[in-house]
């Protein structure tokens, strides 16, 4: 969420359908990340391995990691705040 737009990505279901009850909704949804979104872990892993075949650096580094922490750790904090938290856009030397 930010001030400009706000990106959702729904649970994806295993089974098209969903159990209805009066006043109750469920539906079978996936266990996990792996499960959710496996053609991207399938590519990672196809990334990496390129890597270390080639001997090329990947696309992804640490630095890159780093700020995907840092934006969890402000996401975390805005959400038990309920206040918007600013995050630095300064690269470590």
């Amino acid at each position: 969420m930010g001030t400009l737009a706000t990106a959702r990505i729904d649970n994806p279901h295993r089974r098209g359908l969903e159990w209805r009850t009066p006043g109750v909704a469920a539906r079978d949804l996936v266990h996990d990340f792996e499960e959710r979104y496996p053609y991207a872990y399938a590519a990672e892993l196809d990334a990496f391995a390129d890597c270390v075949r080639s001997g090329t650096p990947p696309r992804v580094t640490g630095r890159d990691a780093l700020a995907a922490f840092d934006l969890a750790v402000a996401a975390d904090e805005s959400w038990r705040t309920g206040r918007p938290v600013t995050v630095s856009q300064e690269v470590p030397a």
